[in-house]
């Protein structure tokens, strides 16, 4: 199940899953979360072509809401 993403550290805005259309020649491709605000992308997470795109999408959603305070509500 997806994580709830937490607004933009940055400028609070809505945040949203984002990745590259296709593997690259090595079968990899890139993922990340995005600010649809200001744009901002911390986190880019380079996945491998057997990882699955849930379980890339809990992992660096854990990332993203992850706070100075290491609140994780």
């Amino acid at each position: 199940m997806m994580s709830e993403l937490k607004p933009c550290p940055f400028c609070g805005g809505e945040a949203r899953f984002r990745r590259t259309k296709k593997e690259s020649v090595t079968g990899r491709w890139d993922a990340w979360i995005e600010c649809k605000g200001c744009y901002a992308k911390p986190y880019i997470y380079e996945a491998r072509i057997f990882e699955k795109e849930e379980e890339v999408r809990e992992r660096i959603s854990f990332r993203w809401n992850r706070r100075a305070n290491n609140e994780q509500t």
